[in-house]
């Protein structure tokens, strides 16, 4: 698993979409603009779980990539 996977929410209660964080340093709480995989929409959302703290999981195909910090 790459240490560049990061987790978000794109609301409070969401579940948890792993997505590549695109090198960027990112801490729980930071706001992300996020491109989703399945259709290329740009949403915004928050971070769950940051850069490096992913541990090794199976997470299969990532739900998009982080574009930039908001």
């Amino acid at each position: 698993m790459s240490s560049d996977v990061i987790g978000v929410r794109l609301t409070r209660n969401a579940p948890v979409l792993f997505v590549d964080g695109n090198q960027l340093a990112l801490a729980p709480g930071d706001a992300v603009m996020v491109e989703l995989s399945d259709d290329g929409t740009e949403v915004e959302a928050s971070v769950v779980i940051g850069t490096g703290q992913m541990l090794n999981a199976s997470i299969g195909k990532l739900a998009g990539r982080v574009l930039r910090a908001v």
